[in-house]
């Protein structure tokens, strides 16, 4: 059985299905997914479909840093996914942001089915990964949901 092909047309379908609102970067053509605490992206390429973000909280203070260094290590070593990232300041090398990261071979194609799974698996293993965050770091928060008009 040939499995179709997932698409940027078959994500934005399962995203309008959802009732997410999206938007595209026309230069690179990644289909951003607005949320309180990240941004998430969806890049796809012929073999991989890779959803990432960065989480909204900047890390500005050597003990934050360090601190994130550990959390993100045992992270990784304890889950399998979202993979974190931390991400060092250019300016600033005690200070940075954490990336979450998910990607899933998709070169033999999905069903609608396990496309669906996948995005909403995805979301909410991200979605644990930053209430984590927001717990370990909640100094770092300086943002308010926009009300919806």
């Amino acid at each position: 059985m040939v499995l179709p092909l997932v698409t940027e047309e078959r994500v934005i379908k399962e995203l309008e299905r959802e009732g997410l609102k999206y938007f595209k970067d026309d230069s690179d053509g990644e289909i951003g997914i607005g949320f309180e605490d990240i941004i998430i992206w969806v890049n796809l390429s012929e073999k991989v479909m890779r959803l990432y973000g960065f989480w909204r909280g900047t890390l500005t203070t050597p003990e934050d840093f360090e601190r994130a260094i550990y959390l993100v290590t045992d992270a990784n070593s304890d889950l399998v996914a979202p993979k974190q990232i931390l991400i060092r300041d250019e300016k600033n090398d005690q200070s940075g942001r954490i990336m979450l990261e998910i990607s899933q071979l998709i070169a033999e194609g999905m069903t609608d089915a396990q496309l669906s799974a996948h995005i909403r698996r995805s979301f909410t293993l991200i979605f644990r990964a930053t209430e984590t965050l927001v717990k370990e770091f909640p100094h770092v928060i300086d943002w308010e949901m926009e009300e919806e008009n």
